[in-house]
């Protein structure tokens, strides 16, 4: 099995040691390189250690986790993210690819599971641009966007490209400019 080389962004130290508690005890083919309280400490630790995945929390004094993405050339970036957080309302800004996903506190075994299981380390990350869109959604707050999961896959759509949406029982259809119409269905998780 391959070890994932890793990093934990948190400006809480009772969540950093909780992260690092359940993958040392959960996910041996994890390895936590660094534990860092703020994104100054963790461009330093990605800098120094080039991590594979960063776990980065995004509610932080000083600068957002968004905002760590702003250190970084696209070229540069050699790293994925699953995005940590308690703020459920984060979510759609944190689901630009499939690629990149989003936890909320407290962390749920089953909710790690499902992260890591949808990471592929098998080759190294060379298309950066899901980064590109992701920096750039993060800073366009004029240019609203939604994120909506298929069953297939999740889009990420300007508001202004809905023309309408119709519920079918626990479906939507969602009727858009940029992407013909996309079924989607919720499937609400209890925590």
């Amino acid at each position: 099995m391959q070890k994932i080389r890793a990093i934990i962004v948190d400006d809480e130290p009772n969540a950093r040691r909780a992260l690092r508690g359940l993958l040392e005890e959960n996910f041996s083919q994890v390895e936590i390189l660094s534990d860092c309280k703020n994104v100054p400490e963790a461009v330093k630790a990605i800098n120094k250690h080039k991590p594979d995945l960063v776990f980065l929390d995004i509610a932080m004094p000083g600068y957002s986790g968004f905002e760590l993405l702003d250190f970084f050339d696209e070229q540069h970036i050699g790293f994925r993210i699953i995005f940590v957080t308690a703020y459920s309302e984060h979510s759609l800004r944190a689901f630009e690819t499939s690629a990149v996903d989003y936890i909320l506190k407290p962390v749920r075994l089953e909710h790690m599971t499902r992260a890591l299981k949808k990471l592929s380390f098998e080759e190294p990350v060379n298309d950066n641009t899901q980064y590109k869109v992701l920096k750039e959604n993060f800073s366009n707050q004029a240019d609203k966007k939604i994120v909506l999961q298929t069953a297939e896959t999740i889009f990420v759509v300007r508001m202004e490209d809905i023309i309408y949406m119709q519920a079918e029982g626990s479906y939507t259809r969602i009727y858009t400019t940029s992407h013909g119409v996309l079924t989607i269905t919720k499937k609400t998780d209890r925590f």
